[in-house]
């Protein structure tokens, strides 16, 4: 029987988990395969959805998710579509690197350039690339160029050997820290340690609905996640044996131990690989959000729909209490018992609140009759299912407004003062109505 496949977008470092997890644990029933050239997200999801024969044992792929259109990765023979099931980066990978000395950390910056260079389309460097130069695309017309030219496999040196005001924005730290040791030129900005991307889901591991519904694929997926698991937490915790791994992995590539060795820091000082496997509802939206700024028509596939997490929740609580002793775990049950009042119980319990409001200040039991067509409860009620409605849709109403969803607390502030002063109206209205 042939063992399944995983094929993954592109040889660099910040997929370590994976390398890991498929040399200690994971061998002997799957092989790993990089994706085709180009390479990139979108060569991977070909792979896993595509109805070739070769292709038959490709069941698992680990790519961005939002550079691959997942709803037109749907496959008509059988119906079947792609699902996210982990993440194995939750920031942003980027950095920009060119000849000189200065560093920044305001993107703004990137118009002291005359050329940016970023992948091509439709890779997640193109969208990054695009970010930072269209602020300048009219206003530096002529004089500042976006290029994204820069192949994935391509070194750094065939881009920076000339002009002084050329950035290239990178993914491969090995690329850069080599580089930047050989020729003297340096990291300039780091997209890592921007906190605007400090929850973005960045590289996924996806399998496909049909094979998940299997016996054999559930199982396979959960073998995944738990060596996955397993990897991330060595390479924080045991950081030496983690190096080993990626020795043996790239010096063959023509990276000295020593090269490896300050990569591999970069990556665990900018907390690149995700402490948990679990995909995060507000890294999915951010992430949507990005790629729709670059591409105004871009719509971000549904979480509901394309991400389920159940797997990796299993996985990950199982490696806990494996992890630790008896009361120790009571720790990790609080922290999850504060998630699921977080994200379920505080919600619910404060649209009730929200609804039985006026009930403070109103003697209920003796103005039944009067308050129950009350116009002023019926505007109340009214009020009050708008806004419950408009919370459980804030991720919809972000998009069509083009604002951030991560941040709907802040561009929904004029609304929830709005909406402050006329429940206080409501209020002193409905109390006036009585007397």
């Amino acid at each position: 029987m042939a063992k399944t496949k995983l094929v993954y977008a592109v040889e660099m470092l910040h997929y370590l988990p994976l390398f890991i997890a498929h040399e200690r644990e994971l061998g002997e029933h799957l092989d790993v395969e990089l994706a085709p050239r180009p390479y990139g997200d979108q060569s991977a999801i070909e792979r896993l959805m595509s109805e070739a024969a070769s292709d038959a044992d490709v069941h698992f792929c680990v790519c961005d998710p939002m550079m691959v259109s997942l709803e037109d990765a749907y496959a008509a023979v059988g119906g079947d579509e792609p699902v996210v099931i982990g993440q194995l980066v939750g920031k942003v990978p980027f950095w920009a690197v060119d000849h000189k000395d200065r560093a920044f950390h305001n993107e703004e910056c990137f118009g002291q350039y005359s050329q940016i260079y970023a992948y091509p389309e439709p890779n997640t460097g193109f969208v990054f690339g695009k970010l930072v130069y269209t602020p300048f695309a009219k206003t530096r017309k002529g004089s500042l160029h976006f290029r994204p030219e820069k192949a994935i496999d391509a070194d750094l040196g065939h881009y920076l050997n000339g002009a002084k005001t050329t950035v290239v924005i990178e993914a491969d730290i090995l690329k850069i820290r080599k580089f930047t040791e050989e020729t003297g030129n340096k990291i300039v900005y780091s997209f890592a340690r921007n906190k605007a991307y400090k929850n973005f889901c960045f590289t996924a591991i996806l399998s496909h609905k049909r094979f998940l519904q299997t016996a054999s694929g559930k199982a396979q997926a959960h073998d995944l996640l738990r060596a996955l698991t397993k990897a991330i937490d060595l390479i924080y915790t045991y950081r030496n044996i983690a190096l080993d791994h990626a020795v043996s992995k790239f010096e063959a590539r023509g990276y000295s131990p020593e090269i490896i060795d300050g990569a591999l820091s970069d990556l665990i000082k900018e907390d690149i690989f995700s402490r948990s496997l679990l995909v995060s509802k507000d890294g999915w939206l951010k992430s949507g959000y990005i790629r729709g700024q670059v591409e105004p028509t871009f719509s971000p596939p549904s979480f509901r729909r394309f991400v389920d997490n159940r797997i990796a929740k299993e996985e990950f609580t199982k490696y806990l209490h494996e992890k630790t002793e008896h009361g120790s775990y009571l720790f990790t049950n609080i922290s999850s018992l504060l998630t699921v009042l977080r994200q379920r119980v505080v919600p619910f319990s404060a649209a009730v609140l929200l609804f039985i409001f006026p009930a403070i200040f109103v003697h209920v039991r003796s103005h039944l009759h009067s308050i129950m067509w009350n116009p002023w409860v019926l505007l109340h009620f009214l009020v009050n299912t708008l806004v419950v409605t408009s919370y459980c849709l804030r991720a919809h109403i972000s998009h069509w407004a083009k604002r951030d969803p991560t941040k709907w607390l802040e561009w929904g502030l004029p609304a929830a003062i709005g909406y402050a002063v006329g429940e206080v109206t409501i209020v002193i209205e409905l109390i006036k109505s009585l007397n």
